[in-house]
């Protein structure tokens, strides 16, 4: 009845699509790759959004970045202060020297982000907490999220990277100077 009458038939219908995924499918394909890459590449021209936030711990979201900066999305990321290995921070600072800051933004904190999470379209994803040796099991899908929460996403973002200990990251070669794993 409630739906014949355009309401939501539960209070977490407002919220957006929820969903539980796995990280890794039987194939041990990253589930979350995949469905970020959707959401970049498949989103109608007339339906996105110019900026993707990604807050990482190790900088692993390499590929998707790429792939969002390609699809001429403007590119933000936080990142914690050292990146998972030489070939994820040779291919950030390439990136920046391709693209340059005025379409990809990479601040470092002296603190590795607690809650990883990615906004691309007004689709989040939020990573379950996992420490930095380790990947990830699950993830926590909202499709289609509703304001309040990619209102909390991004006032969650913009904390981790106007934090005092955060660095813009404007060169390469600052790129090259952080430490990995």
């Amino acid at each position: 009845m409630a739906i014949a009458l355009g309401l939501f038939s539960s209070p977490y219908d407002a919220l957006g699509k929820i969903s539980r995924i796995k990280h890794y499918n039987r194939h041990d394909v990253s589930v979350p790759r995949l469905m970020r890459r959707h959401w970049i590449v498949d989103t109608p021209k007339n339906k996105r959004q110019p900026v993707t936030y990604f807050t990482v711990g190790e900088g692993t979201l390499v590929q998707n970045i790429e792939e969002a900066l390609r699809q001429n999305y403007f590119v933000e990321m936080v990142t914690g202060p050292r990146l998972r290995d030489t070939t994820i921070r040779e291919k950030l600072a390439d990136l920046l020297e391709k693209y340059g800051p005025d379409r990809l933004r990479i601040y470092s904190n002296k603190e590795r982000p607690q809650r990883h999470s990615a906004l691309i379209n007004n689709n989040i994803l939020f990573e379950d907490f996992h420490p930095a040796n380790q990947d990830y099991d699950e993830a926590t899908v909202i499709e289609n999220a509703d304001a309040y929460n990619i209102e909390l996403l991004l006032k969650h973002f913009n904390q981790l990277k106007t934090s005092i200990d955060s660095q813009f990251l404007q060169t390469p070669a600052m790129i090259r100077n952080l430490p990995v794993f």
